[in-house]
């Protein structure tokens, strides 16, 4: 596996040069590793992304306006669902 770090060179004339994986090959071998996992494995990481993003949220100064989007969201989404309901009978 390629090392995934941006690689810094100083030159003698002191130009520094910083260069960057390619962000498609990087995401090609994160997607191949995710693969290769059990699904218990898989599910772990979805929860911890998901956790993540739950502690990025709560730290954020913007919390309240996120927690506003999030709600208004899933209200839109169990209104579709009532329609959807409401149409098929079901």
């Amino acid at each position: 596996m390629r090392d995934k770090r941006a690689r810094i060179e100083v030159r003698a004339d002191m130009e520094i040069s910083i260069k960057f994986p390619d962000a498609g090959d990087v995401i090609a071998e994160e997607a191949e590793r995710f693969r290769r996992l059990s699904v218990a494995e898989q599910a772990r990481e979805f929860g911890e992304v998901i956790e993540v993003g739950f502690r990025q949220m709560h730290d954020n100064p913007q919390r309240a306006a996120i927690e506003s989007q999030i709600l208004e969201a899933e209200l839109e989404w169990q209104e579709a669902q009532r329609r959807l309901f409401k149409h098929y009978g079901v």
